[in-house]
């Protein structure tokens, strides 16, 4: 099964810190929550060419500078991110609107493009590299974002045996209905587009498939993207990642990556059973089993 579909790669970027007007190369992760977006954005991070941004969406989404409660303008990567955004474009990088466009955004399409390439201008300028790991994982940033052919995208579609996202979830939230309405939702969006814009490269990736064999993975996603492989992405660094929000991995050095298969011994048979019926079409589509255990048979497409 081919890795990604056939849009060309380009041989290089040069949007780097030597003041290089090229805009850098997105990687977008779309996906549902739990899904380990996190762990390949630390992975992904520790490249030389390649900044993880993680949950950017969040950034100045309450209120300027924050995000999940946390205050970033004192942050030394950040304030240098901010201070060239104000020189480079004259704007206030903390009133940038990361956020996904809605019908009450006062933004047009258009200019929030213009905000969030130039605010990507700035990141990869003051990281000097040529790729930015965007792991909002939202359809609809992703969505707006392709509007614009100017802007570089790839996109990596992680996905999730349902049963493991919903109990996530569970586990997280005590709602059994908020992850199965993450994937209920999101899976047909993630395809939309995809059958929407059939020239942007794309990679689906499973989760299991990237805790089973994590090396081949990297290094598939090094091949997608047109970069080297380097030994070092291999050990996630949390203690150097500069990413806005993300889940609680990055709050402590990664020891060990392992598949979470919790919910195969702690969620009861008939819930099991009862997520492969309602998610049929998405554990099928994607070789997730229906009424047994994951498989660990390797699998990226």
């Amino acid at each position: 099964m081919p890795l990604l579909n056939e849009a060309q790669i380009p041989a290089s970027l040069n949007a780097r810190a030597d003041g290089s007007t090229s805009r850098p190369l997105i990687i977008y992760i779309v996906g549902a929550g739990h899904c380990g977006s996190t762990l390949l954005s630390l992975s992904l991070d520790r490249h030389s060419d390649i900044l993880a941004v993680s949950e950017i969406v969040g950034l100045n989404a309450q209120e300027p500078g924050h995000s999940g409660g946390k205050d970033y303008r004192n942050n030394p990567f950040w304030s240098r991110v901010a201070a060239n955004y104000q020189r480079d474009f004259e704007e206030d990088f903390w009133a940038v609107h990361f956020a996904s466009l809605t019908k009450s955004s006062k933004l047009s399409s258009a200019d929030w493009r213009k905000q969030n390439q130039n605010a990507f201008f700035s990141i990869a300028k003051t990281a000097g590299t040529s790729f930015i790991i965007d792991a909002s994982k939202q359809p609809r940033r992703l969505q707006v974002l392709l509007q614009e052919d100017s802007v570089d995208v790839r996109v990596i579609y992680l996905t999730r045996d349902a049963r493991a996202v919903v109990h996530s979830y569970d586990r997280k939230y005590k709602s059994f209905w908020r992850g199965f309405r993450q994937i209920r939702r999101l899976d047909p969006r993630a395809r939309s587009i995809k059958a929407r814009f059939p020239n942007i490269p794309w990679m689906t990736l499973r989760y299991e498939d990237m805790t089973e064999d994590f090396e081949k993975t990297i290094v598939c996603i090094c091949e997608f993207c047109g970069l080297p492989f380097q030994c070092k992405m291999l050990k996630p660094d949390t203690a150097s990642f500069k990413g806005i929000g993300g889940n609680r991995l990055q709050l402590k050095p990664v020891k060990k990556i392992t598949n979470d298969k919790s919910w195969e011994r702690d969620m009861p048979t008939w819930k099991k059973w009862f997520i492969s019926l309602l998610m049929f079409k998405y554990q099928r589509s994607l070789g997730y089993p229906i009424f047994c255990s994951a498989s660990k048979k390797e699998r990226i497409k």
